[in-house]
């Protein structure tokens, strides 16, 4: 019996199973009806990967290394001089721009003013952590413009005080007034110190400071008067106390044309003087003269420049002039014996810092000689 139902269900079984319809069989489909266009797409996938590992991540490398390079390059930076007693770090002219730049441009000004904001810091973190400077000198220019309310100067000064912010209390942060700065000299004076100044180095070098834009003639007459004064007290220490002498000023020394970038240039408004590329003549041959400064830093001139000054006098005891020489003009030949020099002072004016110019930075150091001078590099 048993045997019997179990040949029964093994009959019906298969009957069950017949009735039952099966899955569909599993079909290929290719993208396109046509077997060796889906050929060429799958070799043009592999072209693509291609053109990826050869082409575009070498490309981004190419992009990535300089970049490095510019975020480390003051690690190849040295000192000219082993073993200065005085290390200055030279920043030429940042020029921080602000409300006239948003209201140029008020969608992407703001952006320019944040990376132009990062791009100086980061100039000036790196060379003060990598350096170690004894001073940190801004040579004037903080500002692109001088026509700007007391609000928009507050605001430019605090972005600019945190660009510079101290990150070496090893450090002197020095900043010279400039002619994008023409305005207001107390408020000036509230944010970033004094226009003229005057003191001496442990290494015995006499640091000045002179507010060159009251030089000539100036609006306010006793910013013409007391930047003089300052000068004439200055001329008499150093008559009585000869030093080495650095003179820092925002406008450089004259020069003839072809010495550096900018020509001699001064425009004159209303019997003062509104712009000027360098000092005149003759008060730059009274700073020669008078001051007897070694080395004189300036900035002004974006591309910068390098020049001796030298004051001379000919055998009859008459001063017979100024001599400039620099890097874009042949050196003279030597002086006869017969002239006597009576001034003789290497200018460096600082290119600027701005992106334009390649975010440059001034190094210069001195060093105390056994003569009593100084040693620079």
């Amino acid at each position: 019996m048993a045997v019997t139902l179990s040949l029964q269900l093994q009959e019906q079984e298969p009957r069950k199973m017949i009735g039952k319809q099966l899955p569909p069989s599993p079909k290929v489909r290719f993208p396109s009806s046509d077997p060796l266009r889906w050929k060429d797409q799958n070799r043009l996938r592999i072209d693509r990967s291609f053109l990826y590992q050869s082409i575009l991540f070498p490309s981004l490398l190419l992009l990535l290394l300089p970049n490095l390079y510019l975020y480390f390059y003051t690690e190849t930076c040295t000192w000219g001089l082993s073993g200065a007693d005085i290390k200055l770090a030279l920043f030429g002219d940042p020029q921080i721009e602000g409300n006239a730049k948003l209201a140029r441009e008020p969608f992407t000004g703001w952006l320019d003013l944040a990376f132009n904001d990062a791009y100086i810091q980061h100039i000036y973190t790196r060379i003060l952590r990598t350096l170690k400077p004894t001073h940190a000198i801004v040579m004037g220019d903080l500002f692109s413009s001088q026509y700007i309310m007391d609000d928009e100067f507050e605001l430019r000064a605090h972005r600019l005080n945190q660009a510079f912010a101290q990150a070496s209390l090893s450090s002197w942060l020095i900043r010279i007034r400039a002619h994008a700065m023409l305005g207001r000299v107390d408020r000036f004076v509230r944010e970033f110190g004094p226009v003229n100044a005057e003191w001496v180095e442990d290494s015995g070098v006499r640091v000045v400071v002179v507010n060159s834009m009251a030089l000539e003639s100036a609006v306010h007459g006793h910013l013409k008067q007391e930047t003089w004064e300052h000068l004439w007290v200055t001329s008499q220490k150093q008559a009585q106390d000869p030093r080495p002498l650095l003179l820092l000023s925002h406008i450089p020394l004259y020069k003839p044309e072809g010495v550096c970038f900018d020509p001699p240039e001064i425009h004159w408004v209303w019997g003062y003087v509104s712009s000027q590329t360098q000092l005149t003549p003759a008060v730059s041959q009274w700073i020669l003269r008078y001051l007897q400064p070694t080395w004189i830093l300036a900035g002004h001139d974006h591309e910068g420049c390098m020049t001796r000054h030298r004051l001379v006098i000919g055998p009859d005891g008459v001063e017979e002039g100024h001599v400039v020489t620099g890097l874009r003009n042949p050196w003279p030949s030597p002086l006869s014996p017969d002239i006597t020099v009576v001034a003789d002072a290497q200018e460096l004016t600082v290119r600027s810092m701005m992106g334009d110019y390649g975010g440059y930075t001034g190094l210069l150091a001195g060093r105390k000689a056994a003569n009593g001078g100084i040693n620079v590099g």
